[in-house]
């Protein structure tokens, strides 16, 4: 999370990151939260399917321990959106936001995480992924997803 709050308060993004200090206050909880539970287990998880996908050994332990703290810190999420329509306020998303989505993204698109009993998670994802921008910065990604996928699967 460092370098976005560099680079917001270098260059002046007012429309991810909030000016009053009670909001930015939220938005750093939220971001280094995230550092801690999506960020670190999402890459545990990672580091499992890779192995899978290179024909090495994936550790089960690790991968149901991953996926179990997952499970938990997408329950987390879902509470908080329960409240707001963004993590940190109603009115649009912010720094956080954009930081958590690149996780649940990847947990919900490429490494199989349900989101689906997670209403909350999914209207949230639903105003990301109609945005122009979003829709522009996934079009390779997308591409690159159904190959990745069906490598993984078939291994």
């Amino acid at each position: 999370p460092a370098i976005t709050i560099y680079l917001a308060e270098k260059f002046g993004s007012a429309a991810y990151y909030p000016a009053r200090i009670k909001t930015k206050a939220l938005l750093f909880q939220y971001q280094h939260w995230e550092q801690n539970h999506l960020h670190k287990h999402t890459e545990e998880l990672t580091a499992q399917l890779l192995n899978t996908f290179f024909g090495r050994a994936s550790d089960e332990d690790i991968k149901t321990r991953a996926r179990a703290h997952i499970a938990n810190a997408l329950g987390l999420i879902e509470q908080w959106l329960s409240a707001r329509a963004f993590l940190v306020t109603d009115d649009a998303p912010s720094l956080a936001d954009l930081t958590c989505l690149g996780y649940i993204d990847n947990l919900h698109q490429i490494l199989g995480v349900s989101i689906q009993s997670c209403p909350g998670i999914l209207r949230w994802l639903s105003v990301f992924h109609a945005m122009p921008e979003y829709l522009s910065t996934h079009s390779l990604f997308d591409q690159l997803k159904s190959d990745w996928v069906s490598k993984i699967s078939h291994r």
